[in-house]
């Protein structure tokens, strides 16, 4: 974490940006003085928070945290630091509590049990396991339990639905639901072939955070 806060600082996370990390005539062994700058420490906090919960952070492919270190960030990291970044910045921004910051008592009502909504995602036909991947990432994401019911057929051949109800916390089922949530491919023409594209998108990232050894869960 040390590793990406530095990143950001330097403009490197974000293309086009400024770091705050970087000024002018900067002296050897030096300290950049955040309260000095415009907005202070909160607005750096705040700013790394907002890229954090950026979808192109939480959806990325493997992230290069050189020259800081040698080491990278995997696909579930990046998604465990964005639903980090949200459970932080929603009670604040939307209801001004803390709650989910360090050092203070949790937000009940985040953490109270309720139904989702329904809804449902296509996989391709004759996906193996697809049960048991729902509900080991239902499980992960910190939902109590996941009613899962498959539809029945439609005319594409190629894909089936399946109806998803996922049981939780408020946080535990936006986590489960922002996973499921696959934008179509614009650029291919062919309906049919983009309905087919988006359950096969589905199914890979299923298969990526539904195996017991990716862990999603911030807890």
């Amino acid at each position: 974490m040390d590793s990406v806060v530095v990143l950001f600082g330097l403009g490197e996370l974000k293309k086009g940006s400024v770091g705050w990390l970087t000024v002018s005539n900067f002296e050897e062994n030096g300290t950049v003085d955040l309260e000095k700058q415009l907005g202070g420490l909160g607005k750096r906090f705040w700013d790394l928070i907002r890229l954090l919960m950026s979808r192109n952070f939480g959806f990325s492919e493997r992230i290069s945290l050189k020259p800081v270190t040698k080491r990278y960030l995997e696909p579930s990291q990046c998604l465990t630091l964005h639903f980090a970044a949200e459970d932080t910045f929603y009670p604040i921004a939307i209801n001004r509590r803390f709650a989910c910051l360090p050092g203070t008592s949790g937000d009940q009502k985040l953490h109270k049990v309720t139904e989702g909504i329904t809804f449902i995602v296509e996989i391709p036909r004759n996906s193996p396991n697809y049960k048991e991947l729902f509900e080991t990432l239902a499980k992960k994401c910190g939902c109590k339990y996941l009613v899962l019911r498959k539809k029945p057929d439609r005319m594409n051949a190629k894909s089936c639905r399946i109806a998803l109800k996922p049981v939780g916390s408020f946080m535990a089922v936006r986590k489960f639901c922002n996973i499921l949530e696959v934008s179509p491919n614009v650029d291919e023409q062919n309906f049919r072939k983009r309905s087919e594209m988006l359950a096969e998108e589905t199914y890979k990232r299923l298969l990526m955070y539904g195996q017991p050894s990716v862990n999603n869960n911030n807890n």
